[in-house]
């Protein structure tokens, strides 16, 4: 008589339990959170199952349109020489490429970037550990934007108008036919063959400890790219995009908390502490981030996407990750009180 209980018992569960949903609902699911901090950080963190999905969605439709520019220190290097010789009109078979003053590009080139390389391919296919990015700059990197604005240049011929940016794309051309409108742009090589010189090798290994501008899902960071390499035979660069993204989305955390007026103050020197739980004499659990306890305040850090718990169970405590990255236990009671 018990074993038939038990018996319909585990029946009437199983009838009663949700079925799995096809890992196309979840990717659609995955697709449509707003928040891609959210994504990356928890979501992934749920399952393997959820890893999977959430990091086959990242590299389909968010690395697409995945680019990174060179600028600064770096770009400098590489074009002082090319802009510097053609401060005084010299002629690179295409005609007087033009004069322009040193002490006014300097301030351009710390201003707008240069050298836009963007997504391509993964390697391996199928694992896709590293995203392969090829320098390819097309017309709508020169138009006109909110802190572009124009450049007329005049001869004895005609008056040319220029956005900045593409003037000093311009100055880069030593094609026989120098490129003159944006539309042209794309028959230019000149900027690869800057970036890929043989005498810029040296150059090319500091990569790994500069800061780069990296355009991600619509969104502008300058990070430092771990990861990076420069391959110069076939003309490209590649990195492991998991670590870009760790990166990409830590940044955009920090910009968060200082935007945020109670997270201002919570540490100085701008590092997460642990979250510590300890247990009063009646048993009650409490929880203090940064010496920190009001509930209130741990709700808001929460929402604002400063804690994150893995699910991986560690005896009667659950593993909870600090901005920083740092683990430490915390009773499941609390974390429900918290989270």
């Amino acid at each position: 008589m018990a074993a038939n209980d038990r018996r319909e018992a585990v029946a009437s569960r199983s009838r009663s339990s949700t079925p799995s949903l096809p890992p196309e609902i979840w990717a659609n699911v995955v697709r449509h959170v707003s928040d891609d901090c959210f994504a990356w950080f928890v979501l992934r963190r749920v399952c393997r199952f959820l890893r999977h999905i959430t990091e086959d969605v990242f590299s389909r439709y968010v690395l697409h349109n995945l680019t990174v520019r060179f600028a600064g220190e770096h770009a400098r290097r590489i074009l002082f020489d090319v802009w510097d010789w053609n401060e005084y009109g010299v002629d690179n078979g295409g005609g007087d490429i033009g004069y322009w003053p040193w002490e006014r590009v300097s301030p351009l080139q710390e201003q707008f970037a240069t050298f836009p390389f963007k997504s391509f391919t993964f390697s391996p296919a199928d694992t896709k550990d590293r995203v392969i990015l090829t320098l390819r700059d097309q017309s709508i990197d020169y138009e006109a934007g909110t802190n572009d604005d124009y450049f007329v240049r005049g001869d004895w011929t005609r008056e040319c108008t220029y956005t900045r940016t593409f003037y000093l794309r311009r100055q880069c051309c030593t094609c026989d036919t120098r490129i003159e409108t944006t539309d042209e742009v794309a028959r230019c090589d000149c900027l690869a063959s800057l970036f890929f010189n043989p005498s810029s090798a040296d150059d090319l290994k500091r990569l790994i400890n500069e800061s780069h501008f990296v355009l991600l899902n619509d969104q502008l960071r300058s990070i430092p790219i771990p990861s990076i390499a420069v391959n110069e035979q076939t003309r490209a660069i590649s990195l492991d995009w998991r670590r870009l993204c760790q990166s990409f989305y830590l940044n955009e955390l920090q910009c968060r908390r200082a935007a945020a007026p109670w997270l201002r103050y919570v540490s100085m020197d701008d590092a997460s502490g642990d979250v510590r739980v300890h247990e009063d004499e009646d048993g009650y659990h409490h929880a203090s981030f940064e010496g920190w306890r009001t509930q209130p305040f741990l709700e808001f850090l929460g929402r604002e996407g400063w804690l994150f718990w893995d699910q991986a169970p560690t005896g009667p405590y659950r593993r909870l990750r600090t901005r920083d990255g740092r683990v430490t236990a915390m009773d499941p009671d609390v974390l429900r009180r918290t989270a």
